[in-house]
C-alpha cells in the first residue's frame, strides 16, 4: 500500500474500472466526476470536488473524453502548478487533434500511419480528386467509418458541421492489431486478429517504441495503437486511457493495478530526486562553509 493521497477526474462510468484497485493502494483515493468538479476563479484558482481541494492530492489522474475538452483543459491547467497531474495541459490539446500528435511523434523517429486532414466543405471534392476511394474517416463521436463510394462520403459529411476538420486515413492490408497501453515503464497489450483478441506478451522492440510515444507526449498513461503490416508496425493512434473491460477480459490484465503501480513508482522517483537535489546543495554549502573557514584562518595574526 502507498501513503498516498491520489485524486481520479474522469466520466461517471469510468468509476467502477478504476476506483476499487486504487482504494485498495492508496491511503486515500476519490473519483470526481468531471460534471461535479467546481473551478473558483478570483484571487487565483481553485479545483474542487465536493469538500476536496483537488490540488492537496498527492497525485491527480485524469481521464479526459474528447466531447468535453475545455473542461478538463481548465482542470488539468488549473492543478499542473500545485501538484502532480497525470497529463500536461499543453499535451491535451494534441490527443484531441490527431494529425498534430502523429506529426510529434513522427518528428521523434516514431513510425506512423499515413494522415491526412482536410475541411468539411472541400472534403467531397479533394477525396474523390485527389485521395480516391476507399478511405477511413473518424467520425464526430469517434468511430470510424469506411467509406467505398461518393454516396457513403455525402451521408458521412452530413454528420459534420461546417469547417470541421475531418481526418482520413487510407487502409492498410493489416495481418493484426495491436493495442499496448503504457503505465510508466511497464506495458500490457491484445492482439487483434480477423476480429479475435488475445493477450499477449510485448517483444522488447515494441515495448520500446510505446514507452517512447508516452515520453514525447509527456503522460503517464496512454493506449497506442500498432498496424502490423507483416513487415513492420506503424502507429494508427494513441488514446489517453485503455478499454478496461477488453484488457480484464483478454487476459485478466487489469490497467488500473498497471496504473497504481506507476504512480506509486513516479512518486517515490520524484521524491528521491528532490532529496538528491537538497542533498548536494547541503554538500555544496558545507563545502563553501570549510573553504571560507581555511581562508579566515589564513588571516590571522602574522608571527
Amino acid at each position: 500500500m502507498f501513503s498516498l493521497r491520489v485524486a481520479v477526474v474522469g466520466p461517471k462510468e469510468k468509476k467502477e474500472d478504476i476506483l476499487p484497485a486504487f482504494e485498495k493502494a492508496f491511503r486515500k483515493a476519490i473519483y470526481a466526476p468531471f460534471d461535479e468538479v467546481m473551478i473558483y476563479v478570483g484571487d487565483g484558482i481553485k479545483t474542487t470536488y465536493k469538500k476536496h481541494n483537488l490540488a492537496d492530492f498527492d497525485y491527480v489522474l485524469i481521464l479526459p473524453d474528447s466531447p468535453r475538452k475545455e473542461i478538463y483543459y481548465t482542470i488539468a491547467r488549473a492543478l499542473e502548478r500545485k501538484t502532480i497531474v497525470s497529463i500536461k495541459s499543453e499535451t491535451l490539446m494534441h490527443f484531441w487533434n490527431q494529425p498534430l500528435i502523429l506529426q510529434k511523434l513522427a518528428s521523434a523517429g516514431l513510425p506512423i500511419r499515413k494522415t491526412f486532414a482536410v475541411a468539411q466543405d472541400v472534403a467531397c471534392n479533394t477525396i474523390v480528386e485527389k485521395f480516391k476511394f476507399p478511405v477511413i474517416v473518424n467520425a464526430p463521436k469517434g468511430k470510424r467509418v469506411l467509406i467505398n463510394n461518393e454516396e457513403t462520403l455525402k451521408g458521412v459529411l452530413s454528420l459534420f458541421g461546417p469547417g470541421h476538420m475531418m481526418v482520413m486515413q487510407k487502409p492498410i492490408k493489416a495481418t493484426a492489431t495491436t493495442v499496448v497501453f503504457v503505465a510508466g515503464r511497464d506495458v500490457i497489450a491484445y492482439e487483434n486478429v480477423k476480429g479475435k483478441r488475445k493477450s499477449i506478451h510485448v517483444d522488447e522492440a515494441l515495448k520500446k517504441k510505446a514507452v517512447k510515444v508516452a515520453k514525447v507526449l509527456r503522460t503517464d498513461f496512454c493506449s497506442v495503437i500498432f498496424i502490423n503490416t507483416g513487415k513492420t508496425s506503424v502507429i494508427s493512434k494513441v488514446l489517453l486511457y485503455p478499454n478496461f473491460k477488453i484488457f480484464n477480459q483478454v487476459g485478466g490484465q487489469d490497467p488500473a493495478v498497471k496504473m497504481v503501480s506507476a504512480i506509486g513508482e513516479s512518486i517515490q522517483e520524484r521524491e528521491l530526486t528532490v532529496e538528491d537535489v537538497v542533498g548536494k546543495i547541503t554538500n555544496g554549502f558545507a563545502a563553501v562553509a570549510r573553504w571560507l573557514s581555511h581562508e579566515i584562518s589564513n588571516f590571522g595574526p602574522s608571527k
